[in-house]
């Protein structure tokens, strides 16, 4: 008696199947044997009224006649005792089809999971669920979940054979499993390539024990496919959007990267270097005016320090070490024991065989020669000697050969002009007084 009683204490789904079933057709027979019983008697009376004897025809018309009222008389009886004695299930059921075309407007991705996981649980009052999204590897990850016991992994992986069947559409009910009984697959509406599986299963809505600890009945498991449906073409659309708005922000910060980059002394450098690279031919003059603007502007100051780097990374080893050689004379102006470096590294440069195909490589080479030999000379009449050669070769009234004060913006030759776009200066090339002195000074 202990036994029965506990057995429907505990609400079992089967006995609730059959009472309501019980109820369903007893009150469908009894009703419709009532009219089958009643109709016959008061149209026979009518007949024999109206024509005399008993007519078998109205037996078969009212027996054709309640056979064809069953199924919707049983559909109201149905209805009626649903309304009377389960209005709960009747109210979780309209709900959840309510919920399955709602969920269909949700395009954000982590509240669509949520209100999956949450709607339902509460619905069919349900211990807890989880939602396990596919991975490209075609595993099932945690993605969204709640009220899960401790220690539960995060990864799902079902049976071969529940797998299949998952992949088919159909949920697996394992009434002995006690963490999640119910499996629900979700199905994305993909047309699959030839050979493929006919159905792609993005993810599963793993549900737990019912609070009633009801097993799940075939009604549930119908009305949760159908939410499972509606829910995987949601979190298919919806992976879409977050894909493509995840590739908008990558896009976006890199833009940002690039602008940052080319907004940075290396990005400047670089640029600057495309540039004397497409106009070698006027290359060392754009160097020297870099140069001087350079000595007054501390953005153009660490464009040339970078710009060697830039010059190697672009290929062009001569225009790298020329472009060394100018930052070395920039440092000189704070640290004068640099002027030397500076002059040895332009020499070097322009003596290797490249260098032919600049503008007025020889001249500029004789004047960086003469400054070197004055940085180097050992006593004062020796730096006087190379300074008076430097001053003769630099004047403008000496021979067409002459420097002619080299290279004066103002007197260059047209293809010898700067292209990238820095300002001509109207002095003379280079400010020889500011080498001399550093040179006095080195010696002294």
């Amino acid at each position: 008696m202990q036994e029965v009683y506990s057995y429907f204490l505990k609400g079992n789904n089967s006995s609730d199947i059959i009472i309501r079933r019980t109820l369903i057709y007893g009150a469908l027979v009894g009703g419709l044997a009532l009219l089958y019983v009643g109709s016959i008697a008061l149209l026979q009376v009518l007949s024999q009224a109206l024509t005399g004897p008993q007519s078998n025809l109205v037996v078969v018309a009212i027996t054709l006649v309640i056979a064809a009222l069953f199924n919707p008389v049983r559909r109201r009886f149905q209805e009626f005792i649903d309304r009377r004695f389960y209005r709960e299930k009747v109210d979780a059921r309209q709900a959840l089809i309510a919920f399955a075309r709602e969920v269909r407007t949700l395009i954000d991705l982590p509240e669509l999971l949520r209100a999956l996981v949450s709607r339902t649980t509460d619905l069919l009052y349900i211990s807890h669920g989880a939602v396990f999204l596919a991975d490209e590897a075609g595993a099932f990850r945690l993605a969204e979940s709640r009220s899960l016991p401790p220690a539960i992994d995060q990864h799902l992986a079902p049976a071969d054979d529940n797998l299949a069947r998952l992949q088919n559409g159909q949920p697996i009910s394992r009434p002995n499993e006690p963490v999640f009984p119910l499996l629900v697959p979700l199905i994305a509406p993909t047309t699959p390539a030839p050979g493929a599986h006919p159905h792609s299963l993005i993810g599963i809505l793993a549900l737990g024990p019912r609070l009633s600890e009801q097993d799940y009945s075939r009604e549930d498991q119908t009305l949760l496919t159908g939410l499972a449906d509606q829910a995987g073409t949601a979190i298919y659309v919806a992976q879409l959007i977050a894909d493509k708005q995840a590739e908008a922000q990558r896009r976006e910060e890199s833009e940002h990267r690039l602008a940052a980059f080319r907004n940075s002394p290396a990005g400047r450098a670089e640029v600057l270097a495309q540039s004397l690279l497409a106009n070698q031919l006027t290359a060392l003059s754009e160097l020297y005016v870099l140069t001087q603007k350079a000595g007054a502007d501390p953005d153009t100051a660490a464009t040339l320090e970078a710009l060697p780097a830039a010059m190697t990374a672009a290929g062009s080893p001569l225009l790298a070490g020329l472009a060394d050689g100018y930052r070395y004379l920039l440092a000189g102006q704070s640290a004068p024991e640099l002027l030397p470096v500076g002059l040895r590294e332009l020499v070097a440069q322009l003596k290797r065989p490249g260098a032919g195909e600049l503008c007025d490589v020889a001249q500029a080479l004789t004047v960086y020669q003469r400054c070197q030999q004055a940085f180097e000379a050992n006593s004062i009449p020796q730096m006087r000697n190379a300074t008076c050669k430097l001053s003769w070769q630099t004047t403008p009234n000496s021979s067409p050969a002459s420097l002619a004060a080299w290279p004066n913006s103002a007197r260059l030759p047209k293809r010898c002009m700067p292209t990238s776009g820095w300002t001509p200066l109207k002095t003379n090339w280079p400010t020889w007084p500011a080498l001399s002195n550093a040179s006095v000074m080195s010696i002294t």
